[in-house]
């Protein structure tokens, strides 16, 4: 059996916590316009977007 680490965030740099900073402000403002707009209680709108959001969280 494997023991999970703890991540080590010194091995990210500066510019890529930005980096990711950024895509998390940008997505957290999607979600915030999509709730304004009542889009969240659209359950076929949210299965479709969600996966969407993750994965442009994930891009480099």
């Amino acid at each position: 059996m494997t023991k999970d680490l703890p991540i080590d965030l010194s091995v990210i740099d500066a510019k890529d916590l930005e980096k990711l900073k950024g895509k998390k402000k940008r997505a957290d403002r999607v979600m915030e316009v999509i709730r304004e707009n009542g889009l969240n209680k659209d359950k076929e709108f949210m299965d479709e977007i969600n996966p969407l959001i993750e994965e442009l969280l994930k891009e480099e």
